[in-house]
């Protein structure tokens, strides 16, 4: 008889082998969810999740004589040393692709076809703003002669002291950049047609494809800038722009062009001045203003290169993003069998919990679109 397969998905806590974990352990009905031998549990570990944690969570796991367990892991996750992770199995997938494949498919997404206008002009999203390649390079966006449209999300709670300490910027500098550049720039609304979710509009998922097509270029300032040799990936960030034809820069940790380069993708690296832009260090806001220029310089070529060259680059990463989800999809629907179980609980720094319907980041629950 198969299994009957589960996927859990933790995230951001790791359990201690023997003492669980640091606020709470399992629930009942996760606990007899690991105890019954007719189940396989699949434990998702996405996002910017160390090798370290996964071993942690393996090591739980063996304490409490759970056996039949598999890993879903992020293709950025790296192996420490020693790991003895080849006991499973594992699958690795991309939830931030899987994401942005399923928001345009299941609402109809519309997406760039044509070249994009020809304006020299940057799209800056900003997302969360306290971070060294968000506030402090839309600061220097707007010292610059780029031209550029920027959004930001400020969020009311957010402490202006910690802001400043963070960005390396006043208080006054801070409001001016928030007052100017605070919302979206475009009017999307997403609606999940296949649950209760709504209307919505978000930093996380697809901005209207117009807002790609009256821009040309994207910069990309991506989840994290400092070099980790636990993990190496990209968010949304990287792959909505992927995904509506549009060329990048990217502002993020070392080593993530050469990423992308090994999963397919074209980076424009040949059409630059400053190829190997990964390798500056921005993980301070003085470091970031010191390698500016580069930086600067590195849009200015972009902007000024052949267009046709561009868009067929673009195109071809568009293909190599499609191709990537198919194979992903399919390499998690034959691991589990055709049995996945998708009441799945997630765990993460707030609670243990059924996650609802319309919650797409985990990987199961795309692949649930097509398979199900």
């Amino acid at each position: 008889m198969k299994h009957k397969h589960h996927i859990i998905r933790v995230q951001h806590l790791v359990p201690d082998s023997r003492k669980g974990f640091p606020d709470q352990e399992l629930n009942d009905q996760v606990r007899l969810l690991f105890e019954n031998k007719n189940n396989f549990i699949w434990l998702e570990h996405t996002n910017d999740v160390s090798g370290r944690a996964v071993d942690a969570w393996i090591d739980w796991c063996g304490v409490r004589n759970y056996k039949n367990i598999g890993l879903f892991l992020n293709l950025g996750v790296k192996r420490p040393p020693n790991s003895k992770w080849e006991r499973f199995p594992i699958v690795f997938c991309d939830n931030n692709i899987q994401s942005q494949a399923f928001y345009h498919t299941v609402n109809e997404q519309k997406f760039n076809i044509d070249i994009p206008a020809q304006n020299k002009k940057i799209l800056f999203l900003t997302g969360k703003p306290l971070s060294t390649n968000r506030l402090p390079v839309l600061d220097l966006l707007d010292k610059s002669e780029l031209k550029f449209t920027a959004s930001l999300f400020w969020n009311s709670n957010m402490d202006m002291k910690h802001a400043t300490g963070v960005c390396d910027l006043s208080e006054n500098r801070i409001s001016e950049l928030v007052n100017k550049y605070q919302g979206s720039p475009d009017s999307a609304q997403i609606t999940n047609k296949e649950s209760n979710i709504g209307a919505f509009h978000m930093a996380g998922v697809p901005y209207d494809h117009a807002i790609y097509q009256t821009h040309q270029l994207s910069l990309i300032p991506e989840t994290k800038v400092k070099w980790d040799w636990e993990y190496n990936f990209c968010t949304e960030k990287t792959f909505r722009t992927i995904f509506n034809h549009h060329p990048f820069i990217i502002l993020s940790q070392p080593g993530t062009l050469k990423h992308l380069r090994d999963r397919g993708y074209d980076c424009f690296q040949e059409l630059l001045p400053y190829p190997d832009y990964d390798q500056l260090d921005i993980s301070t806001p003085q470091k970031l203003r010191d390698n500016w220029q580069h930086i600067e310089k590195n849009c200015r070529a972009l902007l000024d290169s052949d267009p046709t060259l561009v868009f067929k680059k673009c195109q071809s990463n568009y293909q190599n993003l499609v191709q990537e989800n198919e194979q992903m999809l399919e390499s998690a629907h034959r691991a589990t069998e055709h049995q996945i179980d998708y009441g799945a609980y997630s765990y993460d720094a707030f609670y243990w919990g059924v996650q609802p319907d319309n919650w797409v980041w985990p990987s199961w629950n795309t692949a649930r679109r097509k398979f199900k």
